[in-house]
């Protein structure tokens, strides 16, 4: 069946904001949704993006790029975020008006990432922007290595066949977390979310919802729903959104 209204594609993106009091760093995901006629939105596709090993991730650690993995729903999501077996809610809810084109590239966008994520092209960084992988990209170009790999007594070049080729592999892999690789997904359809340009993360899960807060003040299509829970029962709808 195929669909008449633009209006029917959505993404919908769902933010988590920190809570230091209980070490919660925060968590941003995007899905896309397909209405059709009155029935209700259906999720055609997801992207979350954790480290393989939460343990691993800490403060000594926020620059060191580790394993990561995509979650395949939400409800996966809200299992990570749950605590003492209590589905954590996200803070706040997005849901943006796509055309047929701008899902399509979303969609595409998606599967890419996800695909870079179970292949281990990109992998989890808390702080991508600062992380050390590009120190090391930075120092193994093929000329350094060359050198450093010479012969240590006539100091001539010795190939390294597979070295090279390892090189080429090494500098094609990527650091992102949660929040940065939402916005890809979000900038690849024109719905753009501009990076921090001084602090260490580019993008975090704060500065997602913050700057998603600014766009529905001047699109008055995009409909936010607010966790009651979380803002402590304040009323946050002075923006006169559409609350779902």
């Amino acid at each position: 069946m195929s669909i008449q209204s633009s209006n029917q594609y959505s993404a919908r993106v769902r933010v988590w904001r920190p809570i230091a009091q209980e070490g919660r760093c925060g968590h941003v995901t995007v899905s896309l949704e397909v209405k059709t006629g009155e029935k209700p939105s259906v999720t055609q596709n997801h992207l979350g993006l954790w480290p393989k090993h939460g343990w691993k991730v800490h403060f000594f650690s926020s620059m060191v790029p580790v394993l990561g993995v995509s979650t395949q729903n939400s409800h996966e999501d809200l299992l990570r975020e749950s605590h003492n077996d209590h589905a954590f809610e996200p803070s706040e809810s997005y849901k943006v008006p796509l055309t047929e084109e701008q899902y399509h590239l979303m969609d595409n966008q998606i599967c890419m990432e996800r695909e870079k994520i179970n292949s281990g092209v990109t992998a989890y960084c808390l702080l991508p922007k600062i992380s050390i992988l590009k120190l090391l990209q930075g120092a193994a170009q093929k000329d350094v290595v060359n050198y450093t790999h010479s012969c240590p007594i006539t100091h001539l070049p010795m190939e390294h066949n597979n070295l090279t080729d390892d090189i080429g592999a090494f500098q094609h892999l990527t650091v992102e977390n949660c929040a940065t690789v939402a916005v890809k997904v979000l900038n690849s359809a024109g719905v753009s979310v501009q990076p921090s340009k001084i602090a260490p993360w580019e993008h975090s899960p704060l500065g997602v919802g913050m700057a998603l807060n600014h766009l529905s003040t001047q699109r008055n299509d995009i409909s936010v729903k607010y966790n009651a829970n979380y803002y402590n029962n304040k009323s946050f709808d002075e923006n006169g959104k559409n609350f779902e």
